[in-house]
């Protein structure tokens, strides 16, 4: 089997698995539908606002956190093109692979001299922060609030729920106390797959730093989705905190699914698993408005990102 052959079977079995994901969902909302109709939606549109506030604000936060760690490589880049460069690129993420919003961003990165090895770079330590951060906080939500999983999912799972959790919390910590040893273990992995390897030092407090950062972030992240809740469900009986780490969850299950862009299907079926114990048929309408909804934000801080005019005599 050649290479192109092999390609374009990777793409047939990715497009057949969204397909799959997207047909469960259908499925879903045609078995409850009289349900979703049924159910007294409603539209509080301060809330509604607040929760789009908030998670604009999420994206300020990220692309901050980023400006500090591209700092490490001795570039000093301001919050606004920080932004620019997160929220243009991130609309490549809808593109199979994965892979494309980090070259956008380091299109665009060139433009203020960034050099693209370094970009590149900087853009996989932003996913091995990132990705640490997110789980600890979903495993640590679904621990504090167990009645997001149902009974067959959490026997399902059994013990590898709490394994995966202990790995999450040890891989954290090494990258946190010896992060450069642990960028040695990913440039191990890289290597063999032919990416980029990582070319950044960075001490153990600053590690700290960004780990905290990121851990905000998606903590702003979780907050601004359960004001979503807020906005279009009745009185929602989910805690606080349980909706926040719901939202982090699903989002990630997303994104490490590398076969579906933008975690189409798959971060819908993730939500309204966690999401059915407190809000039963409807779970599957909320996946679906809360897709609406993020693609929303990410459109509105798309056109932020444009208006956002990088320095001339770099373009």
């Amino acid at each position: 089997m050649t290479d192109k052959t092999k390609s374009i079977v990777k793409n047939i079995i990715k497009f057949a698995l969204v397909l799959l994901l997207v047909y469960f969902i259908g499925k879903k909302i045609s078995e409850h539908w009289s349900e979703i109709v049924a159910y007294e939606w409603t539209i509080d549109y301060p809330m509604l606002l607040l929760s789009i506030l908030l998670h604009v604000i999420t994206f300020m936060a990220f692309s901050k956190v980023w400006c500090y760690l591209i700092s490490g490589f001795g570039y000093n880049v301001p919050l606004k093109y920080g932004f620019k460069l997160a929220y243009i690129g991130t609309l490549g993420r809808y593109l199979p692979g994965k892979v494309w919003s980090i070259f956008g961003m380091a299109y665009l990165a060139k433009k203020l001299g960034i050099k693209e090895e370094e970009s590149i770079s900087s853009w996989i330590i932003v996913i091995i922060f990132s990705l640490p951060t997110a789980f600890l906080i979903s495993f640590v939500t679904l621990m504090v609030y167990p009645s997001l999983m149902t009974e067959q999912l959490r026997e399902s799972l059994g013990a590898t729920f709490y394994y995966l959790s202990a790995f999450t919390l040890i891989g954290s910590l090494i990258l946190i106390i010896v992060p450069n040893k642990a960028f040695g273990i990913f440039n191990v992995v890289l290597k063999k797959i032919g990416r980029h390897e990582i070319n950044f030092k960075i001490t153990p407090f600053t590690a700290l730093k960004i780990y905290i950062g990121y851990t905000i972030s998606w903590l702003l992240f979780g907050i601004s989705f359960y004001y979503f809740l807020q906005a279009i469900t009745v009185e929602p009986t989910i805690p606080f905190f349980a909706a926040a780490g719901a939202y982090v969850f699903a989002y990630q299950i997303g994104f490490v699914a590398i076969f579906s862009p933008g975690g189409v299907g798959i971060r819908e079926f993730a939500m309204l698993t966690i999401l059915e114990p407190y809000f039963g048929s409807i779970s599957v309408g909320i996946a679906v408005a809360a897709r609406l909804w993020n693609i929303v934000v990410e459109l509105l801080s798309a056109v932020v990102a444009l208006w956002i005019k990088l320095p001339k005599n770099n373009e």
